[in-house]
């Protein structure tokens, strides 16, 4: 993403918590924050970078 831009990233899954980013619970990692779950997604806001989510069973 561009410098200085915010953008909502939706990822199916049941719970926040099967959402990881990097390896890690994705409300833990850097430039992450959950703001909801909507329609079997949770809803994460991102800042300017690269990120790589992943879902799986809710194990954190």
């Amino acid at each position: 993403m561009p410098v200085n831009t915010v953008a909502e990233v939706h990822v199916p899954a049941d719970t926040r918590r099967a959402v990881a980013e990097g390896g890690r619970p994705a409300d833990k990692a850097k430039g992450v924050r959950f703001l909801r779950m909507e329609h079997g997604a949770a809803v994460f806001q991102v800042g300017s970078g690269t990120y790589d989510f992943t879902a799986g069973s809710d194990s954190h």
